[in-house]
């Protein structure tokens, strides 16, 4: 089963990867994590999410190589988030221990994707085909929490 999360961000980037898989499609990776410490709880919980696009997209690139080829960009943004999580987890935003991160890993971005996609552009299912997006949200709330 694929790990995804159930917050409305994670469906709609979801929905963006499978529409843009069933184009035929480079199918980008679209989640930036903050370069800071989220300073609430609100941005924690959004960078949760963002973890779990992370995870999700690195799954997909698994099955689906010639479509999900940012595994790099991706691998360096799940670190930066978790490094973030973790920092946040320890210090809370009471405690303004934010230090800017340092990647350990050397990571090389292939830019001519993102000038791709500029030119093809993004049509999430949602614009077109809003019975799509509806049915796919339906099902993933359908599916029982372990």
């Amino acid at each position: 089963h694929a790990p995804l999360g159930r917050s409305e961000e994670e469906e709609d980037q979801f929905l963006e990867w499978l529409h843009d898989y069933a184009a035929k499609r480079p199918v980008f990776l679209g989640v930036t994590v903050p370069a800071n410490m989220p300073p609430s709880n609100n941005e924690f919980q959004l960078l949760c999410s963002q973890f779990g696009m992370l995870d999700l997209y690195l799954w997909l690139e698994m099955r689906y190589p010639m479509h999900f080829h940012q595994r790099e960009e991706c691998l360096e943004q799940r670190e930066i988030a978790l490094h973030w999580i973790d920092q946040y987890l320890q210090y809370r935003p009471a405690e303004p221990n934010h230090t800017t991160f340092k990647s350990s890993y050397h990571y090389q971005h292939h830019f001519s994707y993102g000038e791709i996609r500029n030119k093809l552009g993004t049509k999430r299912p949602a614009a077109e085909h809003p019975h799509i997006q509806n049915t796919v949200k339906q099902h993933i709330r359908s599916v029982p929490e372990k």
